[in-house]
């Protein structure tokens, strides 16, 4: 049996073959988008590709992992997944710190994320403005995410969130990846792995950079947004599925049932 669920899009797609959408309230959504992923062979293997890679250490180094190689299998992870499945892994909605530690923990943050000491965000972002790869994704993420506070639009490109979204998830695996920063589910907070501090005269630019991840509105709203879809299709029961219920979540729906059983 197959289920035709909701993508984060808004489009009717269908399931993988044997997932149920959960429908308890207390449901886990990230636990759920690791299985639905292991029920796809593409997903499982290149998920399951990255993981191995990111957890495996260079002795000859004295590293506990490979960061660079680490790096290049998530992107190729991420380039090569469907939305549905990679952003349904990186933006599953929490209601509890297990299920917001297991998203947090989603790109192998102890070797792709987390270094000993955290260097200055101004060091991180000379050394991006360095490499191609980086400096073109970053100025993705910045053409799609990016409006001065207090302005009328959230997101450039008419308020175009799902466009946000997808130049995030192409950070991930270049020298600024950004991760949630704790297993917070309520008050959660992304960002690269860097600080201001001792940034002296050159604070101000420094925070203006953090602040690219941290006070992002059209970031926060999209994910927030993306969030909150998820959690309530995830409290829905698939019997609730009606065109009604579907377009009160703000769903563009191309036909008359919200779901088939094939």
């Amino acid at each position: 049996m197959c289920l035709v669920c909701v993508s984060l899009s808004g489009m009717l797609t269908v399931a993988p073959k044997g997932f149920q959408c959960p429908a308890e309230k207390n449901c886990n959504p990230c636990l759920d988008a690791a299985k639905a992923c292991n029920l796809n062979n593409s997903c499982k293997k290149q998920r399951s590709s990255y993981i191995a890679t990111c957890s495996k250490g260079d002795s000859s180094k004295g590293e506990t992992c490979s960061k660079k190689r680490c790096h290049r299998a998530l992107r190729m992870f991420l380039d090569r997944m469907h939305p549905e499945f990679s952003h349904r892994l990186l933006f599953c909605p929490c209601q509890t710190e297990g299920c917001a530690e297991r998203r947090r923990q989603t790109i192998v943050p102890d070797c792709s994320y987390i270094e000993k000491e955290k260097p200055n965000c101004l060091e991180l972002w000379k050394v991006c403005r360095q490499d191609s790869l980086c400096r073109s994704r970053l100025a993705d993420y910045l053409a799609n995410c990016w409006m001065p506070p207090h302005t009328a639009s959230t997101c450039p490109n008419q308020d175009n969130h799902q466009a946000c979204l997808s130049s995030f998830t192409r950070l991930i695996g270049t020298e600024i990846t950004p991760n949630y920063v704790d297993n917070s589910f309520s008050n959660w907070v992304i960002s690269p792995w860097c600080t201001c501090k001792g940034s002296g005269n050159q604070e101000e630019e420094c925070m203006n950079f953090l602040h690219y991840f941290t006070n992002n509105t059209c970031l926060s709203d999209g994910t927030t947004s993306s969030l909150k879809l998820r959690l309530k299709m995830c409290c829905m029961t698939p019997q609730s599925w009606s065109a009604q219920s579907l377009n009160s979540l703000g769903l563009m729906l191309s036909g008359p049932a919200a779901f088939l059983l094939i």
